[in-house]
Order: structure tokens, then sequence, then C-alpha cells
């Protein structure tokens, strides 16, 4: 340690080695400036492989697509299961109700209601509207964490499958790719999967749809013998079943080993670490993408990490609310790949030199905390309906104030409390009027 040396060659006292490995970790310049030569942080946490096709689905966004037909956007579907796929053009315009009704026409109209929906946090799929259409279907909703797309790993695998078979077949002028969907859809569904060896189409009906090669060569020896009405009665029905049932059970089966090898190799490049309530911790400002760090010349000079800031709760192994300032603009649940323990300098050692926050509001941020919220109304705001809450504040009391739901996240618990108390209130409200 060449701190401990050239401390040596004029100090010594007892324990000095101790005190100069505390002093040098605890320094808060250091901290927010220093890469970590650590592995990352975080194994892997998979999502268990369903039973029946189409009950758990992952769904996402292509954007930033020239117009084609009047479309800009691609929402991509597919089943966790038998990897089946739906590629539907948009426009990055829609609103959180008509998502909802492409979702509806185009997949549950075809396959039926899912009983999980896997997503990022886009603002279609995270506010009310969407609660309330999963509640209502009975379906739950599996949000992915912020800055961490491993949570939705065969969506974004297969949007980069979708986008390279656009680059293949697009025209110089790049406005046809919405007539390329539904042939691409075909393929990719009658290409065997790499992680089950089957086609999804195949996993899904049952046989190989026919392609033009079809009629050609005689490729109907990879199907399955489908049995007609007249014989569904017939020994040959409950073989055909077996036989479809066995299908799906090998692709499980699998899946699974695929899972536990990729599980496997993850883990062992990961660092096992978790953080508890109360701990104090820093954010990664580059895998964040920051702007204040992440932009402009000079990007190499900038500090790796910002904070300290408070883990008010834990959501998972890897996954973590944090206390931040609403000025950073970013998702309050992080990822553990992003966190860094912060060592708070011990008060032997007096006052430390710091580095300023990114933000400079950071301080009068944190001076008003939220005891009670007593009060909401819901307004629109840019043709969308946004929640607003009227707060008691730790020695302020209450005011007049209208406060954005999205300003209360470090206040989730009393934002909670107020959620649960007015449902069971209405709930029962609801059993005195039955």
């Amino acid at each position: 340690m060449i701190k401990h040396i050239r401390v040596a060659q004029v100090f010594y006292w007892p324990k000095m080695t101790s005190d100069i490995k505390k002093f040098v970790y605890s320094c808060p310049v250091c901290q927010l400036t220093k890469h970590k030569r650590h592995a990352p942080f975080g194994i892997l946490q998979p999502i268990p492989i369903p039973d029946k096709a189409f009950e758990v689905v992952t769904m996402d966004f292509i954007t930033d697509l020239p117009e084609s037909n009047g479309y800009n956007a691609i929402y991509v579907l597919i089943c966790k299961l038998t990897k089946y796929a739906f590629f539907i053009p948009c426009t990055t315009k829609l609103s959180e109700k008509e998502t909802a009704k492409i979702f509806f026409d185009n997949m549950v109209c075809h396959v039926g209601l899912p009983l999980q929906i896997i997503s990022d946090r886009d603002t279609r799929w995270r506010n009310d509207f969407w609660k309330e259409v999963c509640e209502y279907m009975g379906s739950k909703r599996a949000l992915t964490t912020a800055y961490h797309p491993q949570a939705d790993g065969q969506t974004e695998v297969l949007n980069q499958t979708l986008e390279v078979a656009l680059r293949a077949y697009i025209k110089f002028d790049r406005n046809n790719w919405s007539e390329l969907l539904p042939k691409i859809d075909f393929a990719y569904n009658n290409t065997p999967h790499t992680a089950t060896g089957y086609s999804p189409a195949h996993l899904l009906y049952g046989f190989k749809p026919n392609e033009p090669i079809s009629y050609i060569l005689d490729s109907n020896s990879q199907n399955i013998s489908r049995p007609s009405l007249e014989d569904i009665m017939k020994p040959e029905s409950k073989e055909f079943i077996e036989e479809f049932d066995g299908m799906r059970i090998a692709a499980k089966d699998t899946l699974r080993r695929a899972q536990a090898i990729f599980e496997s190799n993850y883990n062992n490049s990961h660092y096992p670490i978790s953080f508890e309530v109360g701990d104090q911790v820093m954010i990664n400002a580059h895998s964040l993408k920051l702007p204040d760090v992440t932009e402009g010349k000079g990007v190499k000079t900038t500090r790796r990490f910002e904070g300290p800031f408070e883990l008010i709760d834990k959501l998972s192994e890897i996954t973590y609310r944090l206390r931040i300032p609403h000025e950073y603009d970013i998702h309050p649940v992080i990822s553990i790949a992003h966190l860094e323990k912060y060592i708070s300098p011990p008060e032997e050692f007096g006052n430390r030199n710091k580095l300023e926050p990114l933000r400079g509001k950071q301080k009068a941020t944190q001076e008003y905390e939220v005891t009670k919220i007593v009060a909401e109304r819901k307004v629109r705001k840019r043709n969308r309906w946004h929640m607003e809450y009227q707060c008691e504040w730790k020695d302020y009391g209450v005011t007049e104030e209208w406060i954005p739901e999205k300003n209360l996240r470090n206040a989730q618990e009393v934002l909670d409390e107020w959620k649960n108390r007015k449902q069971n209130s209405k709930g029962g409200m609801d059993g005195m009027n039955a």
C-alpha cells in the first residue's frame, strides 16, 4: 500500500496500518471519482419458466424508426415459453389507452389473457390506467428495473434480431419497413429457436405452417399428424395430445437447462453482495447516463459516482429504492449493478473535503419531509390525467400546494399508506352498499 509506505517513512503510531486504510477508504472525494476494480455486483434472478403458452408475455417498443405508412415504431410482444412473437406497427404518440387496445386486439383476442406481463418502465404501461386494466383482467404487471435491461432479456434479444432483419430487406429510402413486418413475423415464428430447438409456431399450434417451399418439397414429414373432427374420440387423438404435450415439456426442459447454464455463467462473473435499509450508497453516474456527466466535452474527467443516498427499501436481493431528490429526474428503484457502498468518514478524522452534488437543489430538497397526505385530485395535463396530492410537512404543517405524484417518490411509504387507506375505505363502503 503506497500511501502507508509514504506515511511510515516519516511517522509511526500503534495500529497505523488500520487507521490509514480507514482514512483512505472513507475519503468522500476518492469514493466519487475512482474506478471500482471488483466484479459487477448482483447475482442473476431468473424468471420461472411458465407451464402454458402465453401465460407469461414480455413486451417492448422499438422506436426512432423512419416513418412508414404513418408508423414510426414497432410494438413487440413475445411468449416466454414458446417464444412466439407479434410485431405490430404503431406510433410513439400512442397513449396508454391506445396501447391497451392494441394489446387486447392483437394478442388477447388470439391467444387469450396472460397471467403475467413483463415490461420496462415506459409511461404507456407504468401508470394507473395499465394497473387498472391488469387488475380488471386478472393479470399481474412486472415492470423491469430502470437501466437494467437484463430483466427483460428475451425481448431485448428479439428486438436486435428484428432490427437486423429490417436492415437486410429495407429499401434505400427506408419507408417500407411496416410492409415487411408480417413477412418477418412469419419467418421468425417458423424458424427453430435456439433456446427450445422448436419453431415458436410449432410449439404454439402443434404443426409447422406451410411455406411456399412446402409445395415444392415434401416438408410434411416435419409436422405432427393432426386428428380430424371424426377422429376426435379415437386413440390417435390421444397420441396426438400426448405427443404435443411431450414436445412442450421437452421445450420447457431445454429452457430450464439453458437458464441454469446462463445463470451459472452470469453468477461466476458477478460479486454476490446485498445492501440493507438505511445503508448509504452511491449511484454510478456513467452507467445511469446522467446528463451532467455523460454529455458534452471532457467526459473522461467527470466523476464516476454521485451520492451518497439513503437506501429506503429493499425490493429484492438486486433491486433497491433510494431516497433521490426529484431534481435528478431518474427512477428511484435501481439495480444493484449501478450501486456502490458508501463508507461514511469516521468523526475522529474531522471534516473531510467533499464534492458538490451534481444537482444544486439537493440540500434544499432534503430539508422537507412529508409526514401525511391529506387530499388528492386528478388533473389533466398534455392530454393525460395525473394525480396530485396535498401534504402535511414536518415542522410546516399542511400547505395549499398540490404536489405531483412523481415528486413524492421519496415518500413512497406515506403514499402507499394513503392509497391503502382509500382502498380499504372504498371496500368498506362497497360492503355497506351490498
